[in-house]
């Protein structure tokens, strides 16, 4: 199932402070034993401010580089120490199987879509957030599966925006939804 939530994390929070509220979509996150958490993300609408400066700024960036540059928007790939919050949502999510399938920012939070693979395991990561202390709540659900109702249609174009999204980001980029 699909799953909208909105989730109070310190991601970026000097850079969004710093830039006037851009808007930023992670494309991805990931990691490994031997890597840290690992973001790629697209700012847009920066509002004249110094990205760079902000990036070195930020708490929750440990290191980050530029990939790639539009006319609209920048994106960066980013590592996050193990004490940021998005690191323990990332967690949180990965031991229950729940997948981030876009993160977008324009304001104090973040917003996310969500792949959960049932109730229970949604219930599972909601735990895993409150002990985390993560503050979590959630906006809608609806089922991935196509089903002759209002809410296939809805899940098809979600299901279409998620596989557009997954494209090289450095060459088509999705930012612009």
């Amino acid at each position: 199932m699909i799953v909208e939530a909105h989730a109070s994390l310190d991601l970026l929070s000097t850079t969004r402070t710093a830039l006037g509220t851009p808007t930023i979509t992670v494309e991805r996150f990931d990691t490994a034993r031997s890597v840290p958490l690992r973001s790629v993300f697209w700012i847009q609408d920066a509002g004249g401010g110094d990205v760079a400066d902000a990036l070195a700024d930020d708490e929750t960036v440990a290191d980050y580089r530029r990939l790639s540059t539009t006319a609209d928007a920048s994106l960066f790939r980013a590592y996050h120490p193990a004490d940021a919050s998005v690191t323990d949502f990332y967690d949180c999510s990965v031991s229950t199987d729940v997948l981030v399938l876009e993160a977008t920012s324009n304001a104090d939070s973040w917003e996310f879509d969500l792949w959960v693979p049932d109730r229970e395991s949604l219930g599972h990561f909601r735990d895993r957030c409150d002990d985390a202390a993560l503050d979590l709540s959630i906006h809608s659900m609806y089922n991935d599966e196509p089903q002759a109702s209002a809410t296939s249609t809805a899940s098809r174009s979600t299901s279409a925006r998620f596989s557009n999204s997954r494209s090289d980001a450095a060459t088509s980029p999705s930012h612009g939804r």
